[in-house]
């Protein structure tokens, strides 16, 4: 069995692919496993469910039972120390990894981890059934704060997509942030970089310097001197 290079810094940034047979800490004992669904952003999110198939629950009284399939969070995979076995061809493995990782589009070639407003941006998912994926091409209408669930939320224009079940040209679909940028993500280049820019981070309202105390006891002294008063000593 090797350890995953995923359980670094990141913890879970690994994708794990269906058929990997892994095997993960569940208290006492250890569990062996088949994985057969690698979660809706491919393992690549700490609360992707992965679906593993039991093959031994590490003792011959301990649950869960062999045979049957039990979604595990990739975070909690990671955290428990999971390792996988290596395959008879680890290159065919790569491959598949690889299918399910964003590229670059024609027309979106940048990096994005942010979309902003107005993005062209490109992503794979998960679609139709037995983990197969499609890349989606759109544009972003609408950025919002998830109060709910917390993390930002789009609303994207559908432009054209890659796989199966697309969605219409021109029809509206919703994402997280997080879901679009999973995989990696990849977005047009601006006419006015500078523009997105400052949609991304917009500058702060600059606020007038306060006054100090003797600044406010100078002013009153003015307003004394205007109304008569004099200065009092």
């Amino acid at each position: 069995l090797l350890p995953d290079p995923a359980n670094g810094a990141s913890g879970f940034r690994q994708t794990r692919e269906p058929g990997d047979r892994v095997r993960v800490a569940e208290g006492e004992h250890m569990i062996e496993a088949i994985v057969v669904s690698a979660g809706a952003a491919g393992g690549m999110r700490p609360d992707d469910a992965i679906q593993l198939l039991i093959l031994w629950p590490g003792a011959e009284d301990a649950p869960p039972r062999p045979g049957i399939v039990i979604p595990y969070d990739a975070g909690y995979l990671a955290r428990s120390g999971c390792v996988r076995a290596a395959w008879s061809d680890e290159g065919l493995r790569e491959l598949e990894l690889a299918r399910h990782v964003s590229v670059p589009t024609a027309f979106c070639r940048l990096p994005c981890t942010e979309p902003v407003r107005g993005d062209r941006i490109a992503w794979t998912e998960t679609a139709g059934e037995d983990d197969q994926v499609r890349t989606i091409e759109a544009r972003v209408t609408v950025r919002t704060h998830d109060i709910l669930y917390g993390g930002a939320r789009l609303k994207l224009e559908f432009l054209d997509a890659s796989g199966p079940d697309a969605p219409e040209p021109g029809s509206v679909i919703e994402r997280t942030v997080a879901a679009v940028t999973a995989r990696g993500c990849f977005r047009a280049e601006w006419a006015d970089e500078a523009r997105r820019e400052r949609i991304l981070n917009p500058p702060k309202p600059v606020q007038a310097p306060r006054q100090t105390q003797q600044q406010e006891q100078t002013q009153e002294q003015r307003v004394d001197r205007s109304e008569g008063g004099g200065i009092s000593v």
